[in-house]
């Protein structure tokens, strides 16, 4: 029941917005004021296991990349709009993230990296260039389609 009810929290925001960019966009900041990244497991390496997961964003607003990109996933797939997964590396090491097709074109979507206490939104909506210095694509996310 909470998992509905946060779920339906973010989809309730989104649905004020008309364009698929807009709930896009609305999904994306709704995830970045309301969802802190897990960083007590990320120092000790003892992640909550619902950090990995919807539970970690929806129930605890505390997530690690791919509590963040599933829960992306997740909303863009209920909204109709066109989304994927990708994991690869990142700085860090292991990442994942998400892209969306938006008018016909794919571009990349990094909620975690946004979820900064600057309030600046570097990681939304880039290009295959945009993210050339910053994540690279693994495993089978190599097939997806390229973000131009």
């Amino acid at each position: 029941m909470a998992l509905y009810e946060g779920l339906k929290g973010y989809l309730d925001y989104a649905y004020q917005f008309d364009t698929p960019y807009e709930q896009e966009k609305a999904i994306h900041d709704y995830m970045v004021l309301n969802t802190k990244f897990a960083m007590e497991g990320y120092i000790d390496g003892k992640y909550s296991r619902d950090s990995w997961d919807y539970d970690g964003v929806f129930v605890h607003g505390q997530a690690v990349c791919q509590g963040y990109a599933l829960s992306f996933k997740l909303c863009m797939d209920i909204l109709g709009i066109e989304s994927r997964v990708i994991i690869g590396n990142a700085r860090d090491g292991k990442h994942a993230w998400n892209a969306v097709k938006l008018d016909g074109e794919w571009y990349y979507v990094d909620v975690t990296w946004d979820d900064n206490d600057l309030g600046v939104c570097n990681y939304f909506n880039k290009t295959d260039v945009d993210f050339a210095d910053t994540h690279i694509r693994q495993e089978l996310s190599v097939y997806l389609p390229p973000c131009n």
